[in-house]
């Protein structure tokens, strides 16, 4: 057989064995529920052309995008007449299409340099001091454990790597998201144990707002709850008040807030407001949903922001520095 043939022959056993594992057998009633059985992805289309693939789950690529400026995230971020702080539960409580919309409405432009892996406002402050970020209000948003010193493991490697290992971590995870989600289009995933998908979450990053743009969400619904209050919050005000001291440096005001989720303490909150003397908002809770214990699903999300909104420009220190007077 020549080498032809031979690679022929190859090409032609690996389609046919290819066809038999994902084609044939996840159709064979080999017991109740057919298992295992074939599970096409849907085709996670873009979302929108100033949107970039930053996680399926794992490392978020938006810490290095804000931390490397890598894309035209920061320069949209320079411009910000509002910046928004936080974890992920800004992104998906705080939504864009309210809060980016009205205040473009208003001649306003908002962004969020908020970021996932339960990272806090440290990380936050050093985008702000490495990009000389100078908004005219910054709103804060989170539980007590937002104010608590450290980084996350993953914002801790990226503020560790050089241009080049930053650069190339981004582009393949983006070139491997890319290949993936294509192929799927066409090829069946094999799923042995009834798993899903396997992404509770795909997130886009808008470069012009800095919000999420979720690809897909989970389907859970569990209600919010608040917890008892700690007796005191004074852990959280030494990393809060070096932020207002920031903030007051650069004439930006603070304005704090939370997001619920399944155990919420907002103890925090009216604390940190008196002894820094910033404003702080507390939206409505009635009837919030979780899609999976911890961030907002969209409908619960979209009520809270409003109402938020409505209270922000409502604040007579919001007014004036925004210049809605």
């Amino acid at each position: 057989m020549s080498k032809l043939q031979t690679r022929l022959f190859s090409f032609v056993l690996f389609a046919f064995s290819f066809a038999v594992v994902s084609v044939l057998i996840p159709r064979l009633p080999l017991r109740d529920g057919s298992l295992p059985r074939a599970v096409e992805i849907p085709p996670y289309s873009d979302q929108g052309d100033d949107a970039l693939f930053v996680s399926n789950g794992s490392e978020e690529l938006s810490h290095i995008a804000l931390y490397h400026e890598i894309g035209s995230s920061i320069e949209h971020a320079r411009r910000a007449d509002i910046l928004l702080i936080g974890n992920s539960r800004v992104q998906t409580g705080l939504r864009e299409a309210v809060i980016s919309e009205e205040a473009r409405k208003l001649g306003l432009k908002a962004f969020t340099i908020a970021t996932g892996h339960a990272d806090k406002t440290r990380f936050a402050l050093e985008l702000i001091r490495k990009h000389d970020l100078n908004p005219r209000v910054v709103i804060a948003s989170g539980g007590p454990f937002v104010f608590t010193e450290g980084l996350s493991p993953w914002a801790r490697e990226v503020m560790h790597m050089n241009r080049w290992e930053a650069n190339k971590r981004f582009h393949e995870r983006s070139a491997a998201w890319l290949v993936k989600s294509r192929l799927h289009r066409y090829l069946p995933r094999l799923d042995f144990f009834n798993l899903g998908p396997g992404f509770p979450w795909i997130h886009y990053r808008s470069e012009t707002t800095g919000w999420w743009r979720n690809a897909l969400e989970p389907p859970g619904r569990f209600p919010v709850s608040l917890q008892p209050e700690r007796k005191s919050y004074r852990h959280t005000l030494p990393l809060a008040r070096e932020l207002k001291q920031e903030l007051d440096s650069r004439g930006a005001l603070l304005v704090l807030t939370i997001v619920p989720y399944l155990d919420t303490r907002i103890g925090h909150l009216p604390y940190l407001s008196r002894e820094l003397g910033v404003p702080y908002i507390l939206p409505s809770f009635n009837g919030m949903l979780t899609a999976d214990g911890s961030h907002l699903e969209r409908n619960s999300a979209l009520r809270l922001s409003a109402d938020f909104w409505q209270q922000f420009v409502a604040l007579e220190s919001v007014r004036v520095k925004l210049s809605l007077e």
